[in-house]
């Protein structure tokens, strides 16, 4: 049983490798980048709930859709706001986040 869940999170986990890889030769990367995908990245994840594949996928798409609109409607400079904010209001209704188990 171990080695079926440490083998699957290794496959994860090369996944992920693999995604930042080509976002980090896709976009560029820079020290003034990493606290806004940093902020993005923790509301993703916690919004979906810890551990939860599906949840995480959800709030990444919600995520972006808000970072897109306010990018587009307000200013790209506020474009986490809305996404930590989001964050906030979940943990206070939800504190194991969309889909987290208790």
């Amino acid at each position: 049983m171990a080695r079926a869940i440490f083998s699957n999170l290794t496959f994860w986990v090369l996944i992920a490798i693999i995604a930042g890889v080509l976002l980090g030769m896709f976009l560029g990367v820079s020290s003034y980048s990493v606290g806004p995908l940093t902020a993005s990245a923790f509301s993703i994840v916690v919004l979906g709930g810890l551990g939860s594949v599906s949840g995480s996928l959800i709030a990444a798409f919600v995520v972006g859709y808000l970072e897109t609109l306010t990018a587009y409607l307000v200013s790209p400079a506020y474009r986490t706001i809305p996404a930590l904010l989001l964050l906030v209001v979940v943990m206070y209704i939800r504190p194991q986040g969309l889909l987290g188990r208790r």
